[in-house]
């Protein structure tokens, strides 16, 4: 392999803006490293500038998932040179990507390359937290995540819902890190917790509800006193109300299923999902406001307003 590394980075440097041509060349690396493994840790930089470089001119979805595997094959090496790599690339990738997302005036334009992007988040959340949370692009990370909550096409939307959800509440290898995950609550959880509330009552479509719910569910039980403050003020808000179909946002349906989710002690996740689906249903049409007194009946002694 060291004999036709030199050529092979030729090609790439040559082919750079040639989408089938990186494509390719992200596929052969991965396989490279699944073959050799830990032998191919001295061709590990090149490679990883190669795919940092041909992501800012060729955004493919091979970058993302060569440097998934990579983060899942070494992520968790003691090796300082290999982990500075693996965070200057995923700075590269994730800047270029929020950018975009940013400025671009259809950010659902490319939902292969934003579900390979936000499963390759995720799984650095699963197998090296560290890595993505002490990056000082993590901030710019979730907001562009919080972006993305109500988008329509399904598979993406999901990536970042499933994505968020850990990011609220990471592992037990991620507990160094968790200032990272309750600054950003601190400074964005408002605004996650509209664009879902927004999502669950009125422009997500049906496939994506449950998803909704359960980073709401996540939310709630990440910072229930924070979120029970928000959802006071969201509701208060005149100026811009929640968008939540045939429910009145300052009227007793919502009341009552605000008092519901934020009950202490917490609902069980199964009933949870039962009131915010139905909740859901309410608010698109298709319940009417009744489906919520069964739950208020069962769990009375327990709910409280918002903000109480």
């Amino acid at each position: 392999m060291q004999g036709c590394w030199p050529l092979l980075m030729e090609v790439a440097r040559r082919f750079q803006r040639q989408t089938l041509i990186v494509q390719a060349m992200c596929d052969l690396y991965s396989r490279v490293m699944a073959t050799l493994q830990t032998l191919v840790r001295p061709l590990l930089p090149q490679l990883l500038q190669h795919i940092a470089t041909a992501y800012q001119t060729t955004p493919v979805v091979g970058c993302l998932t060569t440097l998934r595997d990579a983060i899942e094959r070494f992520g968790k090496a003691s090796d300082p040179e290999l982990s500075d790599m693996l965070s200057q690339v995923m700075t590269v990738i994730i800047e270029h990507t929020c950018n975009g997302l940013a400025s671009t005036p259809d950010p659902e334009a490319q939902p292969d390359l934003l579900t390979a992007f936000w499963e390759m988040c995720h799984r650095c959340l699963v197998f090296v937290p560290g890595l993505l949370l002490s990056l000082p692009v993590a901030p710019m990370l979730f907001e562009a995540a919080i972006g993305c909550v109500c988008h329509q096409e399904f598979q993406h939307t999901r990536a970042v819902l499933t994505f968020i959800c850990l990011y609220l509440c990471p592992t037990e290898s991620a507990n160094e890190f968790r200032e990272t995950s309750a600054m950003c609550l601190q400074t964005q959880g408002a605004r996650l917790l509209r664009q879902c509330l927004t999502g669950l009552a009125s422009v997500s479509p049906d496939n994506l509800v449950d998803h909704q719910v359960e980073v709401i569910r996540v939310l709630i039980e990440a910072c229930p006193s924070a979120v029970s403050t928000w959802l006071k003020t969201l509701l208060a808000d005149t100026a811009q109300p929640i968008q939540c179909g045939v429910v009145d946002p300052q009227g007793g349906t919502m009341c009552t299923f605000a008092q519901l989710v934020l009950q202490q002690p917490a609902l069980p996740q199964g009933e949870f999902q039962c009131v915010a689906s139905d909740f859901s249903r309410i608010c698109r049409g298709k319940l009417g406001a009744e489906a919520l007194d069964r739950y208020v009946q069962k769990y009375a002694a327990n709910a409280a307003p918002p903000g109480a």
